[in-house]
């Protein structure tokens, strides 16, 4: 198994204005936005289905608010999720439909007897800061509570993946729900297997091309190809620690924006010329930050 290594400081880099070729470009180590002003504690990202924003959220108790972040101009705005609880929100995943499902699945002591999953229209009501919950889903473990903080979606149900504590030599836990149209509104989630990974999960993207799976955790990101067909082999491909890293989003093979809990959002990826890159598309910097 070949691993690559990124070592990257947050504090030692500079946001470069030339926009990233993605098919050219050294890989960059510098946040190209930053959402603190708008989200406590960030926990969760998820990319629009266009490409050119992310939702983020946070994970500070009582706190119902989503951000969206423009990425060709790097603005954030704010919005109350109404309908809905905050507990501990870690996750976030669109739906085919253009649905955000915001996931209040923190568990730390892994002692809660039910989680929680929020549907809202992820479209952005004229002059309304205000996002209304559509529907809600209670989830049960079929094995007891477990601690989550990492979610992705596929074929109308929602996978989740454990966060292993260090002090426990095991695989994480894979389980999902039903997010159909006919899903129940109180389900025990279904036993997906298991998946070998370690350092603590803290978030998933699927990447939009390929359609791979990745996890981030505190310490680097693994690969995941065949995780649709229930082959959940990883590899480790890259290696960096930015701070407290807890949210991320594919752009593509290899490509990611990795934010962590203050706020910022670093651009990562793996920048060897024998891996595909991002379909080679090319990545701008949002204007604020150049």
């Amino acid at each position: 198994m070949l691993i690559f290594v990124h070592v990257a400081a947050a504090a030692a880099s500079q946001i470069d204005n030339t926009p990233l070729d993605a098919s050219a470009a050294p890989p960059l180590f510098g946040p190209v936005f930053d959402v603190g002003a708008e989200i406590i504690e960030v926990s969760a990202a998820a990319l629009d289905p266009d490409g050119d924003a992310i939702w983020t959220s946070g994970d500070e108790w009582g706190d119902t608010t989503v951000a969206l972040t423009d990425l060709e101009t790097g603005d954030t705005a704010s919005f109350t999720v109404t309908g809905a609880q905050s507990f501990d929100w870690e996750a976030m995943v669109m739906d085919d439909q253009r649905n955000l499902w915001i996931l209040d699945v923190g568990d730390n002591g892994a002692l809660r007897d039910h989680v929680t999953c929020y549907q809202v229209a992820a479209r952005v009501p004229a002059g309304e800061p205000v996002l209304p919950v559509l529907r809600s889903i209670s989830v049960t473990y079929p094995d007891g509570p477990m601690d989550v903080e990492a979610a992705a979606y596929d074929d109308e149900r929602i996978y989740l993946f454990e966060k292993i504590p260090l002090d426990q030599s095991r695989d994480a836990l894979i389980v999902s729900i039903d997010v159909s149209a006919q899903a129940d509104s109180v389900q025990v989630a279904r036993q997906e297997g298991t998946i070998p990974v370690f350092l603590w999960i803290t978030d998933a993207s699927v990447s939009p091309e390929e359609g791979y799976l990745y996890l981030l955790t505190y310490l680097g990101i693994f690969e995941c190809r065949g995780w649709r067909s229930g082959d959940w082999n990883t590899l480790f491909i890259m290696f960096f620690f930015l701070g407290q890293q807890e949210a991320m989003v594919a752009l593509g093979r290899n490509s990611f924006y990795v934010g962590i809990e203050p706020g910022p959002f670093f651009y990562m990826r793996n920048w060897f010329p024998f891996l595909p890159l991002a379909d080679e598309r090319v990545y701008t910097l949002p204007s604020g930050y150049r």
